[in-house]
């Protein structure tokens, strides 16, 4: 069986989960995150309200939601997700990225960079916040903070192409 069947029988067993249990600790969210992988995103968002609703404090949902809705360009919904997210954990390992993320496609810079640092206050190594920072610095102009988040984050990725790539074009700039 392909990776759609298996993501169709997956999204099988979480609906009936759901039916069954409609309370159940992780049906919704799983239901949610399967149904993201498949593009479906107004049906993951209703699953992961739903999630929420069961189980307000699970960390792991909200960063999914917010994830979601920024790929739908609702923004602002997104960022109260990842924040609220963050209210319960702080120390998470993906939220402040996430948040980050969302900023930066708002245009807000400095609030997106002050993120991507959070990120990697947490998690010093984590794959993609160094070049995320390198990013918003480089559209603020600040080039050397920017080659040097890009250089990081090679030590952290040596293969990441996107990466080597920002690099490269803020090195012919100078």
């Amino acid at each position: 069986m392909d990776k759609q069947g298996k993501l169709d029988e997956a999204i099988a067993a979480y609906r009936k989960q759901t039916e069954i249990t409609p309370s159940h600790e992780y049906a919704w969210g799983y239901l949610g995150y399967v149904l993201d992988k498949q593009g479906k995103l107004d049906e993951a968002i209703a699953a992961y309200r739903k999630q929420v609703e069961v189980k307000p404090n699970h960390e792991m949902v909200w960063h999914n939601l917010g994830v979601a809705l920024k790929k739908q360009g609702k923004l602002d919904e997104a960022i109260m997700a990842h924040r609220k997210q963050l209210k319960i954990n702080p120390q998470h390992e993906l939220g402040w990225n996430g948040l980050g993320n969302a900023l930066y496609e708002q245009g807000k810079l400095d609030e997106a960079i002050t993120a991507y640092r959070k990120q990697l206050e947490v998690k010093p190594n984590h794959n993609f916040s160094w070049n995320n920072l390198g990013s918003a610095l480089s559209l603020q102009g600040k080039t050397e903070e920017a080659i040097a988040a890009y250089r990081k984050q090679l030590e952290v990725n040596p293969n990441s192409k996107e990466t080597q790539e920002n690099l490269n074009l803020l090195l012919k700039k100078k």
